[in-house]
C-alpha cells in the first residue's frame, strides 16, 4: 500500500492524509472502508521503466488513411430542367456519334446503322417534350444531326468537347428536334389569306426569342402579324415555332407555300466543362418558308410561307469556352416568295444558318409574286429583327421568322471565354452554377 505524505510535523510521529481526515500514525493499517475506496493498481507497469511512445516526427504517414477521403465536390451537380438523377457520375463516355434520334431513342456511330446506346449510357424520355442522354465524357468528332419529336438534353459527368457541327435546325417545313411544324407552337406564324379573286397574302413568320415578321400585303389587305415571343427566363426550355402557310396554301401541291419548321432545342449540362472548339458549331435555326405555288391551266398561284423561328441552345457547366471560329446560332428562317399566276413559283426562304448574316427571303415569281422577308439574325453587334414579306404585287411574300434563345450558365468565378466566337442571337448570361 502506497502512503501519500504531504507534510512532516515534529510531534510524536509522521501522519498520512486520507479521504476521511487525519488517522492514526502510519504504523496502523487503514481501516476496511478506506481500503475499499482506493484504486487497485494491480500489475500496472512502472512508468519510470516503460518504453517511450513512438516519435511521430519523421514517421512516414504517406498511404496511411488517418481520415476518410473528402467527398467528391461535384457529386451535387444538378442539371436544369430535368431530374437530378439524370446526372450519373459513373456513366460511360460517348464519341463518334453522327445521329441522335430523340423519338426512337437510337443513335448512329460513324454513320452506321441505327442502334441502342452502348452500355453505361442511358437515353430516356422525360416529361412530354424532352429526351435525356446521360453520358460520361461527350466528344463530338464528326458532324452530328439531331432529329426527332423531342428536344435533347445531354447530361455529362465529365468534360464535353464539340469540334464539329451539331445540326438541330429546321429544314424548310421540317422542324428541328422538338420544334413545331408550320402554323404550330406558342409563337406560331399566322396563315396568309385569300383576298378577292387573285390576291393572297404571305404567311407571317413565327416568334420565339424575338417576334416573327408580318406576311406580305396584297391590294388593300395587310398581311397578318408575326408570331409573338415567349418562354423568357431560365425556368423555360423550348424549341421554335412554325411559320404560317401562304394564302391559298390548301390549293397547292404539298409542300409548296408551307411555313418553315421551328428550330430544335438542345441543352448540354456538364459537371466539369464545355468547350466549343474552333470549327465546332451548334445550329438551331428555323426553317425557311416555301415559295408560293403556280398552276398553269387555271392561272392559279399562292402566297409565300412564313419563316420558322429559331430554337434554343443552353450550355451549362462550371467552365465554358469557345475558341477560334466556334459558333452558336438560333436564327430565324427566311420567308418564301409569292408565286405568279400560271407562270413562276416563288423560291423558298433560306433556313436559319450559323453564318454572319440573317437568312434571306425567297424571290417572288414574275410578275405577280413578291419577295419573302429575311429572318432575324446576324453576327454579334449587328443582330437584326425579322423583316416583313413584301407586298408589292398580288401574291405576298412570307414574313421572316424570329430568332430563338441562347443561354450560357456558368460559375461566376470562371466566366466564359467567348471571343472571337460567333453567337447569334446574343446569349443571355447566367452565373449561377455552384
Amino acid at each position: 500500500m502506497h502512503r501519500f505524505c504531504l507534510a512532516v510535523i515534529v510531534l510524536s510521529g509522521g501522519c498520512t492524509f486520507q479521504v476521511n481526515g487525519v488517522k492514526e500514525p502510519a504504523s496502523n493499517p487503514p481501516d476496511a472502508a478506506v481500503a475499499a475506496e482506493l484504486p487497485d493498481f494491480g500489475d500496472a507497469p512502472d512508468l519510470a521503466t516503460a518504453p517511450p511512445p513512438p516519435d511521430l516526427i519523421g514517421l512516414d504517414l504517406i498511404g496511411v488513411d488517418l481520415l476518410p477521403p473528402p467527398p467528391d465536390l461535384r457529386s451535387g451537380f444538378t442539371p436544369s430542367h430535368v431530374a437530378a438523377g439524370d446526372y450519373v457520375p459513373g456513366a460511360s463516355d460517348l464519341t463518334d456519334v453522327t445521329e441522335i434520334d430523340t423519338k426512337a431513342k437510337k443513335i448512329r456511330i460513324n454513320g452506321g446503322a441505327a442502334q441502342d446506346v452502348p452500355a453505361g449510357v442511358t437515353f430516356v424520355d422525360e416529361g412530354k417534350t424532352l429526351a435525356v442522354l446521360s453520358v460520361g465524357a461527350w466528344t463530338v468528332t464528326q458532324d452530328l444531326h439531331v432529329v426527332g419529336d423531342r428536344g435533347l438534353v445531354v447530361v455529362a459527368a465529365k468534360a464535353v468537347t464539340v469540334s464539329q457541327a451539331i445540326h438541330l435546325e429546321g429544314q424548310r417545313e421540317v422542324p428541328g428536334p422538338g420544334g413545331a411544324a408550320a402554323s404550330g407552337g406558342s409563337g406560331q406564324g399566322a396563315d396568309g389569306e385569300k383576298v378577292g379573286t387573285y390576291g393572297d397574302t404571305g404567311g407571317s413568320g413565327a416568334g420565339f426569342g424575338t417576334a416573327g415578321a408580318a406576311g406580305g400585303d396584297v391590294v388593300n389587305t395587310a398581311g397578318k402579324n408575326g408570331g409573338p415571343s415567349y418562354g423568357d427566363g431560365m425556368a423555360n426550355f423550348n424549341a421554335g415555332s412554325g411559320g404560317g402557310n401562304g394564302g391559298d396554301f390548301n390549293k397547292c401541291p404539298k409542300p409548296a407555300s408551307s411555313g418553315g419548321g421551328g428550330g430544335g432545342a438542345l441543352q448540354i449540362s456538364s459537371a466539369v466543362s464545355i468547350t466549343i472548339a474552333a470549327g465546332g458549331s451548334i445550329n438551331a435555326g428555323g426553317g425557311g418558308g416555301r415559295g408560293g405555288c403556280v398552276d398553269t391551266p387555271t392561272l392559279f398561284a399562292s402566297g409565300g410561307g412564313g419563316g420558322g423561328a429559331g430554337g434554343e441552345i443552353l450550355l451549362e457547366a462550371p467552365e465554358i469556352a469557345m475558341t477560334g471560329s466556334a459558333t452558336l446560332a438560333a436564327n430565324g428562317g427566311g420567308g418564301g416568295g409569292g408565286g405568279a399566276n400560271g407562270n413562276q413559283p416563288g423560291t423558298p426562304g433560306s433556313d436559319g444558318a450559323p453564318g454572319p448574316g440573317p437568312a434571306s427571303g425567297g424571290t417572288g415569281g414574275v410578275p405577280q409574286g413578291s419577295a419573302g422577308g429575311a429572318g432575324a439574325g446576324g453576327a454579334m453587334g449587328s443582330f437584326v429583327e425579322a423583316v416583313a414579306g413584301s407586298g408589292a404585287n398580288s401574291k405576298g411574300g412570307g414574313g421572316g421568322g424570329g430568332a430563338g434563345r441562347i443561354w450560357l450558365r456558368y460559375r461566376a468565378a470562371t466566366p466564359p471565354t467567348l471571343l472571337p466566337a460567333r453567337i447569334s442571337p446574343p446569349a443571355a448570361m447566367d452565373p449561377t452554377v455552384p
